[in-house]
């Protein structure tokens, strides 16, 4: 399993392709959530379609 993160967003494609190849995007919001301990961590997500 792979994770990528980022402060600010992806690109349709770039989720399109990380989904094919089995890598977990975590964007901004989704960052800032598991931060403030409102949202799943990234290893918690896996098999969750955003």
């Amino acid at each position: 399993m792979a994770a990528l993160v980022t402060t600010s967003d992806f690109t349709a494609p770039a989720l399109e392709y990380a989904q094919q190849c089995g890598i977990i995007c975590v964007n901004g919001e989704e960052l800032e959530a598991w931060r403030d301990g409102t949202g799943p961590s990234p290893w918690e997500r896996v098999g969750v379609e955003a």
